[in-house]
Parts: C-alpha cells; structure tokens; sequence
C-alpha cells in the first residue's frame, strides 16, 4: 500500500482551527445572506408571495442539510480516517462509492418529490404551488456532486473549498430570487410565477457551488489521489453504509425543517385573509 504525504497525515492542531475558522466564518456570512434577502424580497412579492416562498422553503432547505451539515461530514470523517492510515486507494474508494450512493438516494427524493408535487401541493391546502414544488425538487440531483466534493475536501482538512462554494451557492441564490422575482411580476407575471423565479434560485445557486468545486477540483489537478483500480476489503465496503447512520447529527435538523413547515402552512391561510 502507498504511503500519503507525512504532512497530510500529520497536521497542526492550528490547521484544524484554521479550518474550524474558514467554515464558521462562510456558515456566518451564509446565514447573513439567507436572512438579509428576507426584506427586500418581502417588499417586491408582498405578504402572499413571501408565504408562498416560505412554504417551499423547506424542501430546498432538506436539500441544503444534506449537501452542506449531512453527507459531507461523514464523508470526511471516512477520508480522514483513511488518510490517517496513508491509504490513498481507500480515499479514492470512499469518494466514488459515496457518490454512487448518494446520487441513488437523491435521485429517489427527486423522482418522489417530482412525480408527486401536485399531491403534496393538495395536502398543503394549495395545489398551485406544485410547480414551485417541483422546480425546487431539482436541487436533489446537485446534492451528490456537491457533498462528495465537500467530503473529500473538508477529509482533507481542507476547508476552503467548501467555504467558498458555501458562499457563493447563497450569494447565487439570493441573486436570482430578488432579480428573477422583479422581473416576473414586473412584467405583468402573478406571484405563484415569481415565487417559481425564486425558488429556481435553489438551481443557479447549486451549480454555482458545484462550478466553484470543480473550479479547485481541476486547479489541483482534476484527479483524486487514486485513479487505478484496486480490490477492495469488505470492511471498506461497509463503513459506506455509515453515510445513512448519522440520525443523531441531523434528525433534529430534518425535523426543524418540517416543523417550519407545518407552521407556514397556516400562516399562509392567516395572510390571504
């Protein structure tokens, strides 16, 4: 088995404050941007689009956990594992088959949420909303590119990457809301057309993430460590299914977010009165 760099290995407790660092300060300026867009946005759709934004929220917000809180950590956690072992082949492994994984899974969310927007809509008590529901279900198929890159990367101890695909991913998606939503009702469109312009923010946003970590992807030489098949021991093969065993880390999260839901829901109703 090939050894990793010694430096890879043994890092610096002041690389991981470093790292710790980076991704606090990008979650912060993330959290800005997700808040601050709330006013301007509120002022050009109105009390009734605004709900209506609100309502959807939460579907690209699960999207959002799983591409940037869920998968990428565990992700890491295999590749540093690995990496702490000097085995370039396993990291190489873990991120293929991850992804693999991954694109499954969310591939399933999609098809779910997709095929069935107009139910969802009617259990929401309003079935115009299954466009927006299933513009926002495209932000599923972005998630196993994005928390793979994430994963190996933050494995890594590099945190740059993410920090930065973190920030524009927002700056993106804010963008597209509050121009997408002028330009739609400005021109005569209603404000289930410009909640849809906004919610496509979820999309422009994702890819501009996933062109920032392609951006570092290929800038460091557009391979992972490994690019030779090598056999594989179950053991390996196994820690890959710890990428569906991490409740504890974001169950409460996945339940904030339907419990979001379920509040906006009515809210929605209060403001059309």
């Amino acid at each position: 088995m090939k050894k990793i760099d010694g430096h890879l290995v043994k890092r610096p407790l002041q690389h991981v404050w470093n790292g710790a660092v980076v991704l606090t300060l990008a979650a912060l300026i993330s959290k800005i941007l997700s808040a601050g867009y709330r006013i301007p946005y509120h002022y050009i759709a109105g009390d009734i689009g605004f709900y209506i934004y609100q309502q959807i929220y939460p579907f690209y917000g699960l999207a959002v956990l799983f591409s940037t809180y869920g998968f990428p950590v565990i992700i890491s956690k295999l590749v540093a594992e690995e990496v702490s072992r000097g085995k370039k082949d396993a990291v190489d492994h873990i991120v293929k088959v991850s992804f693999l994984t991954l694109s499954l899974f969310n591939l399933l969310l999609f098809l779910l949420q997709y095929i069935g927007a107009e139910r969802m809509a009617a259990l929401m008590g309003d079935p115009k909303l299954a466009d927006l529901i299933r513009v926002v279900s495209f932000a599923f198929l972005l998630t196993p590119f994005i928390a793979a890159f994430r994963g190996y990367y933050q494995g890594l101890n590099n945190m740059v990457p993410t920090a930065v695909s973190q920030v524009t991913e927002q700056i993106v998606r804010v963008a597209t809301i509050l121009i997408f939503s002028y330009l739609l009702l400005k021109s005569g469109y209603g404000i289930y057309e410009a909640g849809t312009g906004a919610v496509f923010g979820s999309i422009t946003g994702g890819f501009a993430a996933l062109a920032i970590l392609l951006l570092f992807f290929f800038k460091s030489g557009g391979k992972f460590w490994c690019q030779k098949p090598v056999k594989r021991e179950r053991d390996d093969t196994k820690k890959l299914y710890r990428l569906f065993s991490f409740k504890e880390r974001w169950l409460a999260s996945v339940g904030w977010e339907f419990y979001s839901f379920s509040l906006l829901t009515p809210l929605h109703y209060i403001a059309s009165l």
